[in-house]
C-alpha cells in the first residue's frame, strides 16, 4: 500500500542517549529520513550527524524544529525544555512525538497540547510501556480476571538514578516521581481507569538535589485496585538492589520478573513451598529466541504467560510514522500525558504535604486497542 511507504522527514531535538536510541530506530523504519539534528553541544551535535549520515545539524533546537521541508519533530530533550520544543514545531506546521513527560508544570502541558490542536498537528508522548509485550500481557491477564480484582500492582527498585544531574532538579526533571514512574502512573490509567487520589512519602537522600529521589507511593483508582511503588534514585553508583514487580489479587499473583540470565538458578520457592520453573515449553507460533513470559501463581498451580519480547521503542515509533502517514489519531495523545502528569504532581503535592490529594477530576480516559 502506497501510503505505507509514503516519506516521513524528521528533525530530532536532543542527542544523548536516548536521541540516540530513537535515531538507531529511525533509521530502521521503511521511508523514514532524518534531515537534522539538534543539541547544545555543537561537538555533539556534529558527532550525531557524522554517526547517522545526517546531512544537518544545529546547536538550536528551535531552529530545527521549526526547520523547512520536515514533516515531524522527534523531541528528546531535557523535560524543562519539552513544552518549548513541541510549541515551537507546532506553530512550524510539524507533527510532534514528544518523550515524556510532556512537560514538568501541568499547565505547560495544556500549552503544548493547545498549540498542536491549534496547529492542527498530531502529538505522541513516549509512554513506551504501552508498547511494551510483557507490560500488555499483564494488562490482558488482570482484565481477563485471572487474578480476580481488585489488584495490588507493585513495584520496588533503587539504583543511583538518571546519568544527568537535570533529572534530579526539581524545575529540570522532577526526579523519579516524575520522570520515571510517569509510565506506572499512564499505565495503571490504562487498566484500571481513573485515579482517585494519591499519597506519598518521598525524601532527598543525596545531598545538592531539589527534586525528592526516594520514596513510598501509593495511587488507589476509582475502580479500588491500587499501585505500590517503592523507588529510590539515591544510591551511590554502579548500586542496585534487586528489583520486586508483581501483581497480588484474591485469586492469584502475577510475577512480573525479567527472564533470568544463563547460569541463573531456575527454581524458585513460591507461596507454600510451590516450586516454579523458570522455563517453559515451546509455543506453537512463537519464536522460542525471542521468547518472554510472566508467573501466573493460582491456588493450585503457577503457569507462565508467554508473549513475543519486542522492542518497544520501535513500536512507539513506527506507530507516531504511521499516524502520520495515514492521518490517524496516534495511539497515546496529549490528553494522556497532560492526566499522567497531573499524577505525578499530586505525588510531589502528597509527599510535601503528607496529606492525601484527590484526583477524581481527571480527563476522560482513553486507551490504546488490543494488539
Amino acid at each position: 500500500m502506497p501510503d505505507l511507504v509514503a516519506p516521513v522527514r524528521f528533525a530530532l531535538l536532543g542527542c544523548g542517549r536516548f536521541g540516540w536510541r530513537h535515531l538507531e530506530v529511525l533509521q530502521r523504519l521503511p521511508g523514514v529520513e532524518v534531515v537534522v539534528v539538534a543539541d547544545i553541544d555543537e561537538s555533539r551535535a556534529r558527532a550525531t550527524a557524522d554517526r547517522f549520515g545526517i546531512p544537518a545539524y544545529t546547536t538550536d533546537f528551535r531552529e530545527a524544529a521549526a526547520w523547512p521541508g520536515v514533516d515531524a519533530v522527534d523531541v528528546c530533550l531535557p523535560t524543562y525544555l519539552h513544552r518549548d520544543a513541541v510549541t515551537t514545531a507546532a506553530e512550524s506546521g510539524h507533527h510532534v512525538f514528544c518523550e515524556k513527560p510532556l512537560a514538568l508544570r501541568v499547565e505547560d502541558a495544556v500549552e503544548a497540547v493547545a498549540a498542536c490542536e491549534q496547529a492542527g498537528v498530531k502529538l505522541q508522548v513516549g509512554f513506551c510501556r504501552r508498547f511494551d509485550n510483557g507490560w500488555l500481557a499483564a494488562a490482558e491477564v488482570i482484565r481477563e480476571g485471572r487474578l480476580g480484582r481488585p489488584v495490588v500492582w507493585r513495584h520496588a527498585t533503587g539504583t543511583s538514578g538518571a546519568p544527568q544531574s537535570w533529572f534530579f532538579d526539581r524545575d529540570g526533571g522532577g526526579g523519579p516521581f516524575v520522570d520515571a514512574t510517569i509510565h506506572w502512573y499512564d499505565f495503571g490509567r490504562f487498566v484500571f481507569g481513573e485515579v482517585d487520589s494519591v499519597r506519598a512519602s518521598t525524601s532527598i537522600m543525596r545531598p545538592g538535589r531539589t527534586a525528592p529521589d526516594t520514596g513510598i507511593v501509593s495511587v488507589r483508582f476509582v475502580s479500588g485496585d491500587e499501585l505500590h511503588l517503592m523507588w529510590s534514585w539515591g544510591l551511590p553508583p554502579k548500586v542496585r538492589v534487586d528489583e520486586l514487580h508483581e501483581v497480588l489479587g484474591p485469586e492469584g499473583a502475577l510475577i512480573m520478573r525479567p527472564r533470568p540470565e544463563p547460569g541463573v538458578d531456575p527454581i524458585r520457592v513460591a507461596g507454600d513451598g510451590v516450586k516454579v520453573f523458570d522455563s517453559v515449553p515451546h509455543a506453537n507460533g512463537v519464536d522460542p529466541g525471542n521468547l518472554g513470559y510472566l508467573w501466573l501463581l493460582g491456588r493450585d498451580a503457577a503457569q507462565p504467560v508467554i508473549y513475543q519480547r519486542n522492542d518497544m521503542v520501535e513500536d512507539e515509533l513506527a506507530s507516531f510514522v504511521q499516524a502520520v502517514r495515514r492521518d490517524q489519531d496516534p495511539p497515546v495523545g496529549g490528553a494522556e500525558a497532560v492526566a499522567a502528569l497531573r499524577v505525578a504532581t499530586a505525588v510531589l503535592e502528597a509527599g510535601e504535604t503528607g496529606q492525601a490529594v484527590s484526583l477524581r477530576t481527571l480527563p476522560a480516559l482513553t486507551r490504546r486497542a488490543a494488539r
